[in-house]
């Protein structure tokens, strides 16, 4: 987090206004208005060392975001915590930018954290902007298949096998929809038949991995477990699937 081991935490927090030389009536006010932003009030005395990890990303954040500055510049700055307290701080640093209205660029190479901060995301190849848009807009649709193998898409198939478009397409795993009874299926979609390969427990789903008669091997998920060798049956519509441009490189 590249604090200051010598300064507690509110000198940490007002360096950057010691920077602006604002005055120490300002600066203070300003120090103990970010430190309450990021929830760690009435720690200003506090030595660095005596926080954890996700209190010392509090601070850095506090200090980037005393000054003000016009653009925020974020470089992986939750890599180094825990799943589940990256995963609290992505929805802390979300909503403490939208209440100071601040622009930032977010550079990650975690999705997950991408699509809880971010208004907009840039995926990145070699340097280049290979999409960009909503993370809902690039979820649904990658367009190419670098962006859809990047963000875990396991589903690339031939469209017109699945009765979608020509070429290269994205059948999104939530888009598979298991089928329990022979009459479930509705007329709008088609059903796919396979014999399950794999099959892994995520938490408050199942991931199904399973072969179809025509040899393609698919991935959906289940509330429900299915064994291996058993025979199931999802249903698709045609609708979602998401043309994607093969890769170039």
């Amino acid at each position: 987090h590249a604090l200051f081991p010598h300064r507690n935490v509110a000198d940490n927090v007002a360096f950057g206004l010691e920077m602006k030389q604002c005055d120490r009536r300002s600066r203070d006010r300003q120090t103990e208005a970010m430190l309450e932003l990021v929830d760690l009030s009435g720690y200003g005395a506090r030595r660095i060392d005596s926080l954890s990890g996700g209190e010392a990303q509090r601070v850095a954040l506090a200090r980037a975001l005393a000054p003000a500055p016009r653009l925020l510049m974020l470089d992986e700055p939750l890599g180094s915590l825990d799943r589940a307290l990256r995963d609290r701080l992505a929805v802390d640093v979300r909503s403490i930018l939208n209440t100071l209205e601040q622009s930032a660029i977010h550079v990650t190479h975690d999705q997950d954290e991408a699509f809880a901060i971010a208004d907009r995301v840039a995926v990145m190849r070699s340097g280049r902007i290979e999409r960009i848009g909503t993370p809902v807009e690039i979820w649904r649709d990658p367009r190419s298949e670098f962006v859809a193998r990047f963000l875990g898409h396991p589903n690339i198939v031939d469209g017109e096998l699945f009765g979608g478009p020509s070429g290269q397409a994205v059948i999104r795993t939530e888009t598979l929809r298991r089928l329990e009874s022979e009459g479930a299926a509705s007329n709008s979609g088609v059903v796919i038949e396979g014999v399950v390969s794999a099959q892994q427990f995520r938490g408050d789903h199942f991931r199904i991995r399973f072969n179809t008669a025509a040899g393609t091997e698919l991935v959906a998920m289940s509330p429900i477990i299915a064994e291996v060798g058993d025979r199931v049956r999802y249903q698709l519509d045609p609708t979602e699937l998401s043309p994607i441009a093969p890769d170039s490189l």
